[in-house]
C-alpha cells in the first residue's frame, strides 16, 4: 500500500511478478475523505485486509476495508478524533488487533482496539499510560516474536531504543532492554529470522 496526502490517492499493488498496475482510491467526500492523512495503516482481520487513515491535523480518522481482493475498498467508519496523534504501531492479542498512538499536543499515550466488524469503530483500553521520552521520542514500531507475544521497539534522536513487551491487560508494557544504535535515523524496522530478532536503523 502506498499513500499519498496531497490528493488523498492509495494505491494498492500485489506482489507478484511482473509487477501490476496498482489498484488506486480516494474519497473526495465525507465521510471518509482521505485527503491530508499523516498517519495510513494497513493490517488484516479476519474478514479480510483493511487499513485506517488518520489527520494529525484536524482529528479525522476512518476505517477502510476491502470487500474482496478484487474490489476497490470502501469506509465503514468515520469518526472525529483529538487532534496530535501520531506514531501508530499496530499489534495483535488473540487475532485482535490493537494499535498504541501518542498525543504529541496535549501528552497523551493511548492503546485501542479495534472492534470486531470494523463498523463499530475503535475504543481506548488503555489511556495516560506513561512513556518514557513519549514526546522526544521519534519512532515507535511493533514486532511480534516467533512465540507470538507482541512487542515494540522506541527510538530517540540520539540513537537510544528500547525494547518493550506489550501486557496482556493492554495497560501498558514491561521495558525488557535499551541500547545505543545510530543516531539520527528515519526508519526502524523490527524483523524476524526463523525465531531470531533483530532491528535495522537506517
Amino acid at each position: 500500500m502506498c499513500y499519498r496526502a496531497s490528493d488523498g490517492t492509495f494505491a494498492f499493488y500485489k506482489l507478484a511478478l511482473p509487477l501490476a498496475s496498482p489498484v488506486t482510491f480516494s474519497l473526495i467526500h465525507n465521510p471518509g475523505m482521505t485527503r491530508g492523512y499523516t498517519t495510513a495503516k494497513p493490517f488484516l482481520t479476519p474478514r479480510g485486509a483493511a487499513f485506517l487513515g488518520y489527520n494529525q491535523a484536524n482529528g479525522s480518522v476512518a476505517l477502510y476495508s476491502f470487500a474482496d481482493a478484487q474490489a476497490n475498498p470502501t469506509c465503514v467508519w468515520a469518526h472525529q478524533w483529538a487532534k496530535g496523534w501520531t506514531r501508530f504501531a499496530f499489534f495483535q492479542f488473540g487475532g485482535e488487533n490493537f494499535f498504541f498512538k501518542t498525543n504529541v499536543a496535549k501528552l497523551n499515550v493511548n492503546i485501542d482496539h479495534v472492534l470486531d466488524g470494523l463498523t463499530a469503530g475503535t475504543v481506548q483500553v488503555g489511556t495516560n499510560l506513561p512513556l518514557e521520552n513519549a514526546l522526544a521520542l521519534t519512532v515507535v514500531e511493533t514486532l511480534t516474536l516467533a512465540n507470538g507475544d507482541p512487542h515494540f521497539v522506541t527510538y530517540m534522536p540520539d540513537g537510544v531504543a528500547t525494547l518493550n513487551r506489550f501486557n496482556g491487560n493492554c495497560q501498558g508494557w514491561t521495558p525488557l532492554a535499551a541500547w545505543n544504535s545510530v543516531p539520527d535515523a528515519t526508519h526502524v524496522v523490527p524483523f524476524l529470522i526463523g525465531t531470531d530478532a533483530f532491528v535495522l536503523f537506517a
